[in-house]
Order: C-alpha cells, then sequence, then structure tokens
C-alpha cells in the first residue's frame, strides 16, 4: 500500500499506483480538464493543463474535483437534484482510488 500525505504531488500518486489505477486517475484529470476548459474555448487557450495539475498536491487536486461539482448534487434532499452529477462521480472515483491504494499519513506540524 502506498503511504501519502496531503502534499504528496498528484504526478508520484501517478507513477506509483498500479497501472490500471494510474490509467483511472489519468482519465479523471483529462475529463475534469475538458470540464474546466471548456469556459476557455472562446479565448483559444485552456486554463490548466495536464503538466500543472500532476504537480499539484493530492489535496489541491480534492479541492479542484469538489469545487466543480453542482452544490444541488451534493444535498441528498434535494430531489429534484441531478444525482447523476459526472463531477461527482468522477470526485467519489478519486476518493475510491485514495481509499483503495493508499495510506493517508496525516501531517502534524509542531
Amino acid at each position: 500500500m502506498l503511504t501519502v500525505t496531503n502534499l504528496t504531488s498528484v504526478d508520484y500518486l501517478i507513477r506509483n499506483l498500479p497501472l490500471n489505477d494510474a490509467t483511472m486517475l489519468g482519465d479523471i484529470i483529462v475529463e475534469s480538464l475538458d470540464v474546466v476548459n471548456v469556459f476557455a474555448e472562446g479565448s483559444g487557450e485552456a486554463i490548466y493543463t495536464e503538466d500543472e495539475i500532476t504537480c499539484w498536491t493530492l489535496r489541491g487536486f480534492e479541492d479542484f474535483l469538489f469545487d466543480l461539482i453542482d452544490p444541488r448534487a451534493l444535498n441528498a434532499e434535494d430531489f429534484r437534484a441531478d444525482t447523476n452529477d459526472e463531477n461527482l462521480i468522477r470526485y467519489d472515483r478519486f476518493c475510491e482510488i485514495l481509499e483503495r491504494c493508499t495510506y493517508r499519513e496525516a501531517i502534524v506540524s509542531a
């Protein structure tokens, strides 16, 4: 089992996960980039690139994925909410990979 912290880079995680899980993580990155960069189509420049995201920490990437989720999808009491929010599904897949393949060590500062 791979030991990681909140400060572990996404690149480190990709390089050290089993191939199948690393591929799933790569798919999550590409799909989330597609969502974010749709807003930048008019300017012709991508907001984020794969190289930038792989340099992020796990905590930063988790926050990025969470921020993409429609808030209505998080409210289980709102039956009109789209419970099949693709961003929520991506976030859950990412969390599942971390839970299954890594031990997340807490960072304690002195």
